[in-house]
């Protein structure tokens, strides 16, 4: 295992250039105020499906049933290691959890879920 800051990566690294895929998206999977909810996110699941990304950070996917469909989708592509955090608010209409769903080619064995504080500046001190 090879360890550095906050990072922790199974196996070796390899030697020399390498190319890593990644695919970050907030995919608005928002209950009661996404528009065309299901549609978008079975459109998604099958780009997933018939991607070529090494590493997808997907953002906003507030609901179970959704997370549960992209990583079914995302293992055919050969993303077959996925974390979410339970961190995070209950929400109305089923969402929970931080939004936060990371799919990956490579196994993950460690993550941390930082809490974003930016309102609380906001609030306190204006834009």
């Amino acid at each position: 295992m090879v360890e550095g800051k906050n990072l922790k990566v199974a196996g070796t690294l390899p030697r020399g250039p390498c190319q890593l895929r990644v695919l970050s998206m907030n995919i608005w999977d928002v209950p009661f105020l996404g528009t065309a909810r299901k549609a978008r996110m079975e459109a998604l699941g099958e780009a997933l499906a018939n991607s070529e990304y090494d590493l997808c950070g997907l953002q906003e996917a507030w609901s179970p049933e959704t997370q549960a469909m992209l990583v079914k989708q995302a293992k055919s592509a050969g993303l077959v290691y996925s974390h979410t955090f339970v961190a995070g608010a209950d929400l109305p209409g089923g969402a929970s959890g931080g939004g936060l769903l990371i799919l990956s080619r490579y196994p993950i064995v460690n993550g941390a879920y930082l809490r974003d504080n930016r309102l609380r500046h906001v609030v306190r001190c204006g834009f």
